[in-house]
């Protein structure tokens, strides 16, 4: 099978759905198909064209940025120049490229599968209020109406999301499919960690919480420092560590230091990926604050799991549908020190606990290895293939019929 992946940002980019678009395509080309990324030229020191050594095909284009996303204005003219596809992937949000796309896939004859990341939230750029809260519903309610219903197949990374979103919602359940997200069980494995200071601790018999990702509002860095005080104020023995850059970097070292927190917490700052097992393996639990939907299950969660390391995650985005509460660690609600800090009192105090959700976690992981994930999505592009051999019209033009109005 020829598979295009049409998304925002590809590797060397960071980011989550980076890595879930990056694993998929490795796999799919493993497997046997023939796998073509196209992306935007972001950053602009990333090669226009590169084949990787698992044989994917990766073209980035020159992009404006609108929206706050990349624009790639030549996307109809460069998938006229390639090898027709068995099916096109789309990766949403991909404000206007999206258009393009379903337009060519429509206009070409060729299968259209959407994966829908996330709503897209325009607060950013239009401020947190009423502009930003009526461009934000404008441009998901554009989407859905002249994208997302016009796909063959919808992929939802969890069915949690799928009834969150007041506009994924809208879809009947007979088009929409869920890829989970998945995690490397080769590079991440249980072994005995030794990163830098954070050993040094352990084998002082310290416990280290270990939170990753960007240091942006939504991962709800700030609740998890003041529930991390609580802790501090009545255990020697406890430490955070949290890796990642970002614009909060500067507002959460103050905050720090005016909790007298200086010689407790950590910042790794940006951590290289092949560094990453490493520093799994050497934290005892990992936990993810986040304090709304934009994050939906953090790949680093999924990738400590398969560390064999118990987590504790904000009940946010699809959390629900890959954290167990009370198997492989402990869903806590978002936006709560208190939630946090018991939480994590919990797990500092009960070792046993925490050595059951850990190898509770590690049999998880196993069973959404990027391999597996990637034939998950095989098998919905099968669906639209075949059923395109069979009738020239969509799935979802028909099932479109059923969709309430507004």
């Amino acid at each position: 099978m020829r598979v295009i992946h049409i998304t925002p940002y590809f590797p060397p980019h960071v980011g989550g759905t980076e890595t879930l678009v990056a694993e998929i395509a490795k796999w799919q080309a493993r497997i046997g198909h023939d796998v073509l990324i196209c992306t935007s030229r972001c950053p602009k020191s990333a090669p226009a064209h590169e084949v990787t050594t698992d044989g994917v095909e990766v073209a980035r284009l020159k992009a404006l940025e609108v929206l706050e996303r990349p624009l790639c204005l030549g996307i109809a003219r460069f998938l006229g120049e390639q090898e027709h596809p068995d099916v096109i992937n789309l990766w949403t949000p991909f404000p206007l490229t999206d258009v393009l796309t379903m337009r060519y896939a429509h206009g070409h004859g060729i299968p259209l599968v959407t994966t829908y990341v996330m709503d897209a939230i325009m607060e950013k750029l239009f401020g947190i209020g009423l502009l930003g809260a009526a461009a934000t519903r404008a441009y998901n309610t554009f989407q859905i109406r002249h994208v997302v219903m016009r796909s063959d197949l919808v992929v939802t990374l969890n069915r949690t999301y799928y009834r969150k979103s007041p506009y994924l919602s809208r879809l009947p359940e007979e088009i929409v499919r869920t890829v989970l997200q998945g995690t490397d069980t080769e590079r991440f494995h249980p072994f005995h960690g030794t990163y830098g200071e954070l050993a040094d601790i352990r084998n002082k018999g310290g416990v280290v919480f270990l939170a990753l990702g960007r240091l942006v509002p939504y991962k709800g860095i700030p609740y998890l420092i003041r529930a991390f005080k609580k802790l501090a104020d009545k255990y020697d023995n406890v430490h955070l560590a949290v890796a990642g850059r970002g614009q909060l970097k500067d507002t959460l070292v103050s905050l720090v230091r005016r909790l007298n927190l200086t010689e407790r917490v950590a910042f790794l700052g940006f951590v290289p990926d092949d560094d990453l097992p490493n520093l799994m393996n050497t934290a005892d639990v990992i936990v993810s604050s986040a304090i709304n939907d934009l994050e939906n299950v953090p790949i680093a969660v999924l990738d400590g799991m398969a560390c064999g390391k118990p987590v504790i995650v904000t009940d946010v985005g699809g959390a629900r549908d890959q954290v167990k509460d009370g198997v492989v660690g402990l869903l806590v609600k978002p936006k709560s020190v208190d939630a946090l800090s018991s939480a994590m009192e919990r797990l500092l105090r009960n070792e046993e606990e925490r050595r059951a959700f850990g190898d509770a976690a590690r049999r998880y992981a196993e069973t959404i290895s990027w391999k597996k994930i990637a034939e998950m999505a095989l098998s919905v592009y099968a669906e639209v293939v075949g059923h395109r051999d069979k009738s020239p019209d969509s799935i979802t033009r028909r099932e479109m019929q059923r969709l309430p109005k507004g």
